[in-house]
C-alpha cells in the first residue's frame, strides 16, 4: 500500500469522526439522551487512540457530559487490542464482543483496516 492510499484511509476515519462530533454538539444543544459511540476496529492502531481522544475532547468542549464510548475489535493483528485494553483500563471506553447487541441510537464509527486489509462486516 502506498503512503497516499494510507493517507486517504486516515482521512476517511477523520471524516467519520467528524460526523460523531456533529452528533455530539447537536445532542448537547438539544438536551438529548447520552450519545453512545461504538468504534468498530480491525487493524486500526494508527487511528484508534487519536479518534477516541478527539471525540472526548469535543465532548468536553461541548460540556454535554453525555457520552459513552464502546469498542468492538474484529480480530486485529496489529497493536489495536493492546491500545483498546489500555483505554478500557483507564475507563475511557468499554469493550464489547461482536455478538453484543448495539443500542438503537448508537453511532457506529467504522475504523476497520486503515492499513488497507480486507474489512469484515460491521455488526448491526
Amino acid at each position: 500500500m502506498t503512503s497516499a492510499e494510507h493517507l486517504v484511509l486516515i482521512a476517511l476515519a477523520i471524516v467519520a469522526a467528524y460526523d460523531v462530533l456533529i452528533s455530539l454538539r447537536a445532542r448537547s444543544q438539544k438536551g438529548w439522551q447520552p450519545l453512545i459511540v461504538v468504534l468498530v476496529t480491525s487493524n486500526s492502531a494508527n487511528v484508534a487512540e487519536g479518534t477516541v481522544r478527539r471525540i472526548l475532547w469535543e465532548d468536553l468542549k461541548s460540556r454535554s457530559q453525555g457520552l459513552e464510548i464502546q469498542a468492538i475489535d474484529l480480530g486485529s493483528c496489529d497493536e489495536t487490542p493492546e491500545i483498546l485494553a489500555l483505554l478500557e483500563r483507564d475507563e475511557v471506553l468499554s469493550m464489547l464482543s461482536p455478538s453484543d447487541p448495539l443500542g438503537a441510537d448508537a453511532v457506529v464509527l467504522n475504523l476497520q483496516d486503515v492499513d488497507g486489509g480486507e474489512g469484515k462486516n460491521v455488526p448491526h
